[in-house]
C-alpha cells in the first residue's frame, strides 16, 4: 500500500512539473487534480468496493442456495 501511495505522489508531482512548463498554471493545477482523483478512484475506490462487495453476507447465502440446488 505504501508503494502505491509513493507511486501516486511521484505521477502527480511529475506531471504536475511537466504540465506547468507545458500550459497555464492554472490548468496545469486542475488537470492534475483530475488525474489524482481518477487513480484514487482507480487504485483504491474500485478494488476496495469489489471486495467488499465479495464479502456480502447475502451474497454468500446466494452461493450456498445455489450450489445446494435449492
Amino acid at each position: 500500500m505504501l508503494g502505491l501511495g509513493l507511486l501516486f505522489c511521484t505521477m502527480c508531482s511529475t506531471l504536475l512539473l511537466i504540465l506547468r512548463v507545458a500550459l497555464h498554471n492554472t490548468l496545469a493545477l486542475w488537470l492534475v487534480g483530475a488525474m489524482a482523483l481518477w487513480f484514487l478512484v482507480c487504485w483504491f475506490v474500485f478494488p476496495l468496493w469489489a471486495v467488499a462487495r465479495g464479502r456480502a453476507p447475502s451474497d454468500a447465502a446466494e452461493r450456498a442456495r445455489e450450489e445446494g440446488g435449492g
